[in-house]
């Protein structure tokens, strides 16, 4: 995310005006930008990039004499992430109603900008009116609470059959009343973290950083922390969500244009079935394809019969033009026993993809399925970093992966992460694992974002008995992602007394 916090192309006459705060997308997360810029140093930054050829002057004003020659800035880059660092973003006039497509900083290599308006255009930024007063607020409170949520109906996976869900819920107010909510959802048996785990984190070692500061060096010592305690994702992602649903209320936009250009308003859902009996889960995809799905994901447990009988029924069921996805969870340890069960189903054609069926130490074994079964494979537990997505992209060792925030711990990384697996042709699934609609709204932001989309995003606040938000996210075959301001969607507070 990239902020900058005033416009020097806009003549405002007193302190007491609006300002107008440009939001950028770039490929760095917050504690990657070191220094901020300022109104003198974005002019350098044009004058670099917008150079022409010879000196001839034109005969027009450009935006850089303008931008030079313009009234004194009315306000200072007050805080670390005031910076425009953005390689492309969707061009929205500050009424906010109105894209005009992906725009590239390149342009301003090789065009002259000789007016304001075409600075406007070529610069490709977001522009939003905040008042001053915004910019002063401080956090005046953070409050973590942790709760274990029961799942409505069974859900039994490799690793356990679950019983319910564990999550750290954060509120952070300032000190004008403004409230930032945010969700990290544990996931024991990737993570080793608990409720309990998640609360005395952000209790004892994150509250005390980003409480009592302006909301810009609050999200700099927060990424500072992250940068240095190890671990721990969850807490740090209910922390981030919150922040970022701070700040998107602060200048008044959604999430999803702090992480990057909207690509798309609507995402398409898969209908998850556990891994419960044939004769069960051939009623949970009626009740699926009653609701419109035609999508689904099926949970394999490690149990070889138990799993060929489902994945059978399932596809034996499904209706013409309608596909699933099998998450073996690692399950099915390695290639030679997952060939077998491919052996076995004997349909496995009808099959979309094969999310993670080895352990996650054997990446390789991933490639050599999709080569000899023609399936294609997604790896999800193997993905936790920048890092392993370089390694499935280089070795081609799979079509796409999984980006779960509840192992990444971040958004916005996660955000990179996709845009990285996008240069090596790698499709992306975005997933709330076992999250409320909190933190599924949240992987809506994300996922407006991501260059290369699988077909269908996984969200599943419905499997859970309780949802703390005030109005749920709707989970239907295609969602509307909200248009926030921030996230788009509150917590009951009484959460949190």
């Amino acid at each position: 995310m990239a902020i900058f916090s005033e416009s020097p192309t806009r003549r405002i006459p007193s302190r007491s005006a609006a300002y107008v705060t440009c939001v950028g997308s770039d490929s760095m997360s917050f504690s990657q930008q070191t220094r901020p810029h300022t109104p003198e140093g974005l002019h350098r930054w044009l004058r670099r990039r917008n150079r022409p050829a010879s000196d001839s002057s034109s005969g027009n004003r450009s935006a850089i004499s303008a931008l030079d020659h313009s009234s004194p800035a009315p306000i200072a880059c007050d805080h670390p992430n005031s910076i425009i660092t953005s390689k492309s973003a969707s061009v929205t006039r500050k009424n906010n109603t109105s894209s005009e497509g992906i725009l590239n900083y390149t342009n301003l290599a090789h065009e002259r900008v000789q007016t304001i308006e075409q600075f406007e255009s070529y610069i490709g930024v977001y522009y939003y009116v905040v008042s001053y007063s915004s910019y002063s607020m401080h956090i005046s409170n953070v409050q973590a609470i942790g709760k274990r949520i029961p799942f409505a109906d069974a859900f039994p996976v490799s690793y356990e059959d679950h019983t319910e869900t564990e999550h750290a819920f954060v509120r952070i107010e300032t000190d004008q009343g403004l409230v930032g909510y945010g969700e990290g959802t544990a996931l024991p048996w990737f993570t080793g973290e608990t409720t309990t785990g998640m609360v005395g984190t952000i209790e004892n070692w994150i509250a005390p950083k980003i409480r009592n500061k302006p909301i810009g060096e609050a999200i700099a010592s927060f990424e500072t922390f992250v940068s240095q305690f190890p671990e721990n994702p969850g807490a740090k992602a209910a922390v981030e969500l919150a922040l970022l649903d701070l700040r998107g209320k602060q200048i008044g936009a959604p999430v999803r244009d702090l992480l990057g250009p909207t690509v798309r308003s609507e995402l398409p859902l898969v209908y998850p079935i556990p891994g419960v009996s044939s004769e069960r889960a051939a009623e949970l995809l009626e009740v699926g394809l009653e609701r419109g799905f035609s999508r689904f994901k099926i949970k394999a447990t490690g149990d070889i019969d138990s799993d060929v009988s489902r994945i059978q029924t399932i596809l034996g069921e499904l209706p013409e033009g309608s596909t699933a996805r099998v998450d073996a969870n690692t399950g099915w340890r390695n290639y030679t026993t997952t060939m077998k069960v491919l052996s076995r189903i004997g349909r496995a054609d009808r099959l979309e993809y094969l999310e993670q069926p080895t352990t996650a130490d054997r990446p390789k074994d991933l490639k050599r399925i999709w080569e000899e079964s023609g399936i294609e494979t997604y790896a999800d537990e193997f993905v936790h970093s920048t890092t392993d997505i370089v390694t499935l992209g280089e070795q081609g060792l799979t079509a796409g992966c999984h980006l779960k925030i509840a192992k990444t711990g971040s958004l916005t990384r996660m955000s990179m992460m996709a845009r990285l697996a996008n240069e090596y042709d790698l499709a992306v699934t975005p997933v709330s694992a076992l999250g409320t609609s909190l933190e599924s709204t949240a992987i809506c932001h994300l996922a407006a974002t991501v260059p290369k989309l699988s077909s269908a995003c996984e969200l599943d606040p419905g499997l859970l008995d309780e949802d703390p938000v005030i109005n749920p996210l709707p989970i239907e075959p295609t969602v509307s992602i909200p248009d926030g301001p921030g996230l788009g969607i509150e917590l009951d507070d009484k959460l949190f007394t």
